[in-house]
């Protein structure tokens, strides 16, 4: 495989879009909360507390 087909190569318009977000302090602190939120870490950080909590409130009399 050569150097050039293990990079990337994004459209024209990708790159503009990603460069005109990465301006802005809110959008990347956004783009970053929603690439952690779309993540599998994100789902194992909440699926345990939650199946913790189910399995207290069944325990419970």
């Amino acid at each position: 495989m050569s150097e050039q087909d293990s990079r990337a190569v994004h459209h024209p318009a990708v790159v503009a879009h990603r460069k005109s977000r990465a301006g802005d302090v809110q959008l990347r602190i956004a783009d970053a909360i929603t690439k952690f939120a779309g993540s599998m870490p994100f789902v194992h950080l909440h699926a345990v507390p939650f199946a913790v909590w189910m399995h207290l409130l069944e325990s419970s009399p």
